[in-house]
């Protein structure tokens, strides 16, 4: 039996990214841990070929396999610098080749800026707010979790509801948001319709951002 290789497509000029990456230390969950002083770490290394659809390269699609990359070094020499597999890529999609991490230099990293959340709230604004709301009938009876209904749109979801005998009827609070996630203000919340889910049965209800109960204060000043 005799094998043969035979190429898809002829050598290409292709123009190309080179990307450096450090990635951070932070774990996705659980406590921060101690970190002492910051200690050099791997850069990794990726290439992204362009592909547009009228190039020779990028007119076809691509199978997928394995991509070895070779750079020349001073003399000349083909050196392999790094390997990477690649799923199969329709005509006219970028080819990003993870090459590993690099061997000729590593990175430190110099905190530059600190944003807190609250920071980050007030520039790009808010887009979910905590309401204070009341069943308008005395029958509906509410535990928790039900669908919170705005303008006939689905809004949020009552985080805890119960009984309330001053008020005489269910009470709870639900955070609201617009379907679209856009900014919200006081404004957004005041101007809606509101309903709240019990059973598959709509119920309207009355929507605060103040306490329903004594919002002022006065009962607790006498």
């Amino acid at each position: 039996m005799v094998s043969e290789r035979r190429p898809l497509f002829a050598p290409a000029q292709v123009p190309y990214e080179r990307t450096y990456e450090v990635r951070g230390q932070i774990p996705y969950w659980g406590i921060l841990p101690q970190q002492g002083d910051e200690e050099r770490v791997p850069v990794e290394v990726s290439y992204t070929l362009k592909r547009p659809r009228d190039g020779e390269f990028g007119r076809r699609p691509l199978p997928g396999g394995v991509v070895r990359l070779f750079q020349a070094d001073s003399s000349g020499q083909q050196q392999l610098v790094g390997e990477a597999a690649v799923e199969h890529t329709a005509a006219g999609e970028d080819v990003r080749l993870a090459a590993g991490t690099a061997f000729d230099f590593t990175a430190k990293r110099i905190q530059t800026s600190y944003v807190t959340r609250r920071d980050s709230t007030k520039a790009g604004g808010v887009r979910k707010k905590l309401v204070g709301f009341k069943v308008d009938a005395p029958e509906p009876m509410l535990w928790g979790g039900e669908l919170i209904l705005r303008d006939g749109a689905v809004a949020g979801q009552a985080t805890s509801a119960a009984w309330g005998q001053a008020a005489g009827c269910c009470v709870g609070l639900a955070y609201v948001r617009a379907p679209d996630n856009a900014v919200i203000d006081a404004d957004w919340v005041r101007s809606g319709s509101y309903q709240v889910s019990v059973g598959g049965a709509l119920h309207p209800i009355t929507v605060s951002l103040r306490p329903l109960y004594d919002p002022t204060g006065e009962r607790i000043r006498v």
